[in-house]
């Protein structure tokens, strides 16, 4: 299996993935991973939450949230 050097798109290091579409190093990824989860948990607590009430309550930038919204892993209620 041929492996793909990329650049991260978030931090900018240098990463080997097996996968040409892998855009993030794993240490991000799994940063977005626990981000995603924080907001996952207040959607499942709180289910009338705005854009602005998620990213209040979780530390997460709004375009981080909409960027899920328009990728299709988070549906709004």
């Amino acid at each position: 299996m041929a492996m793909h050097l990329g650049n991260c798109r978030d931090c900018g290091a240098l990463f080997a993935n097996a996968r040409r579409d892998v855009t993030l190093c794993r240490t991000c990824a799994e940063r977005y991973d626990r981000m995603f989860d924080r907001v996952r948990e207040q959607m499942r607590r709180h289910p009338k939450l705005t854009i602005q009430d998620l990213a209040d309550r979780t530390g997460i930038p709004s375009h981080q949230i909409l960027e899920w919204v328009r990728d299709g892993r988070i549906h709004a209620t």
